[in-house]
């Protein structure tokens, strides 16, 4: 059964919303604008609200507003020893090529790395990465990454994959709208699960700074969900 949610127009947002203010809002209307905004649920009585983790498209949306401002044909890192990130989810072609590896073992159609610039096979490519992103962390810590953390882990590639089962300076946190989460309770401890595995300080520090914002883009359209029944990154 789709997820439905019954707007409440007279319900005001919650304060995380309001704190994060206008700038989240017109973001998201720039990239994406309101659409479906709200659906009756004809059979029951209840909103139908996924939580962060089921709910796909907001994480992905969120993740190409972070790596490229929704660009499909964004160029960046175009200095990079090893070559440029292209499209929406700045993916480099050692990503691209680790990426394919894990789809075809799976069964899963692969494609050559100049369709990083087409949206729908970024997106696929992006979601293979992110699903065994967390599904490592539920195997190995049987719990989710926090968002900054799942972003992370994102931004260091597909070579990180391997090393989350040595993660072991993390702390349980009760993240919103989601279970139990392997992070820190802020940036100033979560980098400390990739300072553990060799990574520097600073660049650690700069992977979380960043997943954070990405935390705020999704929390803020988890609450305006729950609280008025708009969907901010669909």
């Amino acid at each position: 059964m789709p997820f439905m949610c019954l707007m409440n127009p007279l319900k005001p947002l919650g304060p995380y919303f309001l704190s994060n203010g206008s700038a989240l809002l017109l973001a998201f209307l720039c990239c994406f604008g309101i659409r479906d905004a709200y659906a009756l649920q004809q059979n029951m009585g209840k909103q139908m609200i996924p939580t962060i983790y089921q709910d796909e498209r907001a994480l992905l949306n969120a993740l190409a507003i972070i790596e490229s401002d929704n660009k499909p044909n964004a160029i960046g890192d175009t200095h990079d020893p090893d070559g440029p990130a292209l499209g929406a989810f700045q993916i480099h072609q050692k990503a691209w090529d680790d990426i394919s590896a894990l789809r075809k073992a799976n069964g899963m159609t692969t494609y050559p790395y100049h369709d990083a610039l087409k949206p729908v096979i970024a997106r696929e490519y992006a979601t293979t990465f992110l699903r065994t992103i967390i599904s490592r962390f539920r195997v190995h810590h049987h719990m989710p990454p926090s968002i900054p953390v799942l972003y992370a882990c994102y931004s260091f590639g597909p070579s990180i994959l391997n090393k989350i089962g040595r993660m072991t300076s993390y702390g349980i946190e009760v993240c919103p709208y989601l279970e139990a989460c392997v992070g820190g309770t802020s940036a100033k401890t979560a980098h400390r699960l990739f300072t553990d595995l060799g990574i520097t300080y600073k660049l650690a520090q700069r992977k979380i700074s960043t997943g954070k914002r990405m935390e705020a883009l999704v929390f803020a359209h988890q609450e305006s969900l729950h609280t008025n029944g708009i969907p901010l990154l669909w």
